[in-house]
């Protein structure tokens, strides 16, 4: 009978289902006799890797610095205490652009609905749940901001310009808001370095 229940049932497999053991995994072993070379050589690591992650996090903040008065000089910066006034107005659209994991960020504000003009599906700060902008699915979205708001030259968007000493006021106030988040690589756009929060 073809198809009846006397006929073997094929498998796609040779054997039973068992339960698979894990990996074989070797140990790396290092000779005991070099420890006395290792132990110096990481404790001179972690040494240097202090003053260099300082050294570095000063740069990064002098070159923000240095973009933001060219966005103040351009006409292109907004006051934090104004963006929050205009949102709370319901004016505008408030997006957090992010170029790594780790930073730097920054909020640009634009008077557009952005999400309304945007072509390509975006992340939002609250509503996305377990989703981030930095997915596959939201890149379209990050290189088109980056295009036509952060661009140095033919940007609209205003950098939103947030003082060291408002930094955790502002960001409580913001985090309620469900503000766009957009991840705009480096290369996306010419537009500098960026504030980390």
């Amino acid at each position: 009978m073809y198809g009846g229940l006397h006929e073997p049932i094929q498998t796609l497999f040779d054997s039973p289902l068992r339960k698979a053991s894990p990996p074989e995994t070797k140990a790396i072993t290092l000779p005991w006799i070099l420890f006395p070379i290792y132990i110096p050589l990481l404790l001179i690591a972690a040494g240097l890797s202090i003053p260099i992650t300082a050294i570095q996090r000063h740069r990064r903040m002098q070159r923000e610095r240095r973009f933001a008065a060219r966005m103040q000089s351009a006409g292109r910066a907004i006051s934090s205490d104004e963006v929050l006034i205009r949102i709370e107005e319901n004016r505008g659209t408030l997006v957090w652009d992010t170029r790594s994991f780790n930073g730097p960020s920054r909020f640009w504000w634009s008077p557009e609905d952005i999400a309304a003009l945007s072509p390509h599906p975006y992340c939002r700060y609250f509503e996305s749940g377990d989703r981030v902008c930095y997915e596959e699915d939201f890149r379209p979205f990050g290189k088109w901001f980056a295009n036509k708001y952060v661009d140095q030259e033919a940007g609209k968007g205003l950098l939103v310009i947030v003082a060291d000493s408002d930094r955790q006021r502002f960001w409580a106030r913001v985090k309620s808001l469900n503000f766009i988040t957009a991840y705009t690589p480096r290369d996306s756009a010419r537009g500098g370095s960026s504030i980390s929060r």
